[in-house]
């Protein structure tokens, strides 16, 4: 790998990550970056919720133009039939009909891909030391005046899922390789 692009609007994860020399951290949005470069992965991680779904065709065509002839787009999401019975998901920030299923998006475009659905854990040792690492996630907008306003609710209800003196989230996920081959540049 000659080089790491990691782009974020808050610039946040540059001060939690080792340094690596390797790794450029960009403060901007996405959409409207001028990248010159072809990469041969690029890694959309829990973006597209973040994406009003009327520009998701010309998100996927920035991913095209960006991609080498052999790149590909790795999407990581939720997995979709699972219960969302964890403190991510389980305070309904965006109305069902704005996260649009992503599966069927897809399928109408006619775009190849491969799933790969997998588990994580976050493992805290207190409901207060979990809820800080929601809202390192779930820093701003709607999301982080949600956190904000609802502190001790989400507390609470971290308290329920204690065991032996700690908070053990499943989260449920998918990575899918997606082929962007077909989509006009």
């Amino acid at each position: 790998i000659n080089k790491i692009y990691a782009v974020d609007k808050k610039k946040r994860l540059q001060n939690e990550l080792i340094y690596n020399p390797k790794i450029e951290f960009v403060k901007g949005d996405f959409l409207k970056l001028e990248l010159k470069e072809k990469f041969n992965i690029i890694l959309a991680a829990y973006l597209l919720w973040e994406i009003p779904f009327e520009k998701w065709n010309y998100t996927f065509q920035k991913f095209h133009r960006l991609l080498g002839k052999k790149g590909v787009l790795i999407v990581i999401d939720s997995y979709p039939k699972s219960e969302f019975n964890n403190p991510f998901f389980n305070f309904n920030l965006k109305k069902s009909d704005e996260y649009p299923d992503w599966y069927n998006y897809l399928h109408e475009k006619k775009i190849r891909y491969e799933s790969h659905p997998f588990t994580s854990q976050i493992v805290a040792k207190s409901a207060e030391e979990m809820y800080e690492i929601l809202r390192f996630f779930f820093q701003g907008g709607q999301a982080g005046d949600f956190y904000k306003l609802n502190k001790v609710r989400i507390i609470e209800d971290l308290k329920t899922k204690q065991k032996n003196n700690q908070i053990i989230i499943d989260m449920h996920h998918i990575m899918d390789f997606v082929y962007l081959n077909k989509i006009s540049r």
